[in-house]
C-alpha cells in the first residue's frame, strides 16, 4: 500500500527562495506533499494558528537554515521560523535539519544586517547543531541531502501519511477478508479437535467394554421326517468395543443401513456360543439399539454424501471421533 507523506518546508524566505524550489521539487519526485509559507504571512496571529494546524497535521519537518534570521516576533523575540522549528519539537514531529556549511561564503540579501539579528541567529544556529542535521552549500546539494535524509527516515520514524480513499477502502476489506478467514480457519481447527474427542455427557452411557445383550431365537429340534422343528430364545453378550471393531471398517466411507444390518447378524452368527447351534432369527431390535448408542456415543453419523436422483436409502458412515476409536481398537500394535 503506497503511502505519501506531507511535509513542512520551514525557513526564511526571501534569501532561500532557489532552495526551496529544489526542496519542493524534490519533495514532489518523492511523492510527498511539500507545505510552507509561501502563502502565509506569519506575522498575522490568524495566519501563525493555521500554520500551527498544518504542522500539526504534518508527517515531517524540515528546517533549512543559512544567513538570515528572519522578521521576529514581538512578544517573544524570535523569528517566525524559530517558532515554528520549536512547535514542531514540542508536538513530536520528526525533524529534518539542514544548516548551511559555511555561511561567511554568503553575500549581500543572504546575511543577517543587523548585530542583534547576526547574535540570534547563531544562537539559533547552534541550538539546531546539537541534534544531528546536514551540512549544505548549494541548492542542488541540499535537494540531494533532504531525499536521501527523508528516505531514511521514513524508514526508522514511520508516520501515518496519506492514502487514496478507495485504496485504503480496499485495504480495510482485505484485511477484514484475511482476518475473517485466520478465524474461520482457527474456529475450524477447534471444531476438528473438539469432533475428534469424545463427546460430552456420555460419561453415564453404556460404552467401550461394557457389555450388551443380544438376543434371538436358535433351533433345539427338527424332525427329519415331519420337519418339526422347535425354536427357544437366547441371548448372548458382546462388549460394545467388540460390535464397533467388527462394523467401524465398513463405515470409513458409508454404509447402507440395510447393508449394516446384515453385517451385525453376521458378527453375531460367527461369535455367539457354539452350543446354540444354528441361530435363525436375531431380533431386529437389537441392531436397531446397536445403531441408536452408537449415534448417541458420537461414534456414527448419517452420510452427507450426495446420492444419485431417486436414492432413498439411508447411509451411515464414522465421525471423527468414532474413526479415532476405530483406529485405536483396529490398528495393529507394534510388538514388544
Amino acid at each position: 500500500m503506497e503511502k505519501k507523506y506531507s511535509v513542512f518546508v520551514s525557513s526564511t524566505y526571501t534569501d532561500l527562495q532557489e532552495e526551496r524550489k529544489k526542496v519542493i521539487d524534490a519533495l514532489l519526485q518523492m511523492n510527498c506533499f511539500p507545505i510552507g509559507m509561501e502563502y502565509f504571512n506569519a506575522e498575522d496571529d490568524t495566519q501563525w494558528n493555521i500554520i500551527k494546524n498544518l504542522i500539526n497535521e504534518c508527517d515531517y519537518y524540515i528546517i533549512i537554515i543559512a544567513g538570515r534570521y528572519g522578521s521576529i516576533e514581538k512578544e517573544s523575540g524570535k523569528s517566525y521560523t524559530q517558532k515554528e522549528y520549536e512547535y514542531a519539537i514540542e508536538k513530536g514531529i520528526p525533524v529534518l535539519r539542514f544548516v548551511h556549511k559555511d555561511i561567511n561564503l554568503l553575500t549581500g540579501d543572504k546575511l543577517e544586517e543587523t548585530d542583534e539579528g547576526k547574535r540570534k541567529l547563531k544562537v539559533f544556529t547552534e541550538d539546531a547543531k546539537k541534534k544531528m542535521c546536514k551540512f549544505w552549500t548549494n541548492p542542488e546539494g541540499l535537494a540531494a541531502q533532504v531525499v536521501l535524509s527523508l528516505t531514511s527516515m521514513i524508514k526508522t520514524s514511520p508516520r501515518t501519511g496519506w492514502i487514496k480513499g478507495d485504496v485504503m477502502t480496499s485495504e480495510k476489506s482485505n484485511s477484514e477478508i484475511i482476518r475473517l478467514k485466520d478465524e474461520n480457519e482457527e474456529l475450524r481447527a477447534k471444531i476438528k479437535k473438539m469432533e475428534e474427542n469424545a463427546p460430552a455427557g456420555i460419561e453415564n452411557l453404556s460404552q467401550g467394554d461394557d457389555m450388551y445383550s443380544v438376543r434371538f431365537d436358535y433351533k433345539v429340534y427338527e424332525d427329519n421326517d415331519t420337519y418339526e422343528t422347535e425354536y427357544e430364545d437366547g441371548s448372548e453378550e458382546f462388549s460394545w468395543n467388540q460390535i464397533f471393531a467388527f462394523l467401524s471398517p465398513h463405515l470409513v466411507i458409508e454404509c447402507e443401513e440395510h447393508y449394516l444390518n446384515s453385517l451385525f447378524d453376521d458378527f453375531i452368527r460367527r461369535n455367539a456360543d457354539s452350543s446354540f447351534g444354528r441361530l435363525t432369527k436375531i431380533y431386529d431390535e437389537c441392531f436397531q439399539e446397536v445403531k441408536v448408542q452408537f449415534i448417541a456415543l458420537g461414534l456414527i453419523q448419517e452420510s452427507t454424501r450426495k446420492k444419485s436422483a431417486g436414492n432413498v436409502q439411508k447411509y451411515w458412515s464414522l465421525t471423527p471421533y468414532g474413526h479415532n476409536v476405530m483406529m485405536k481398537l483396529k490398528a495393529i500394535k507394534k510388538k514388544e
